[in-house]
């Protein structure tokens, strides 16, 4: 039961990722101001460009770092249970 709940999860997470690329920058500004506001979303913005500072020959690396640590982030706030590794032994 709860792989197939973290299945849809991902589909879900999946579709909503391609969704994005086809919004016009207009939603997705409202989206990003109306669902994390606007000082969390300036936030993220200098640490990616701190990291991309630091480190331009790995963006691809960092950027998908920073993907994951947002969805860490909502799960957190969400109040969901983030594995740690002690879990998975």
């Amino acid at each position: 039961m709860e792989d197939t709940k973290r299945d849809a999860r991902v589909t879900k997470a999946i579709e909503f990722i391609k969704s994005l690329k086809d919004a016009n920058p207009d939603e997705l500004n409202a989206l990003i101001e109306g669902t994390m506001g606007k000082e969390l979303a300036d936030f993220m913005t200098r640490y990616a460009q701190l990291l991309i500072a630091q480190e331009p020959e790995r963006i691809l690396e960092n950027a998908a770092a920073l993907m994951v640590m947002g969805y860490l982030l909502r799960v957190d706030q969400e109040g969901s249970k983030i594995v740690s590794r002690e879990d998975l032994n």
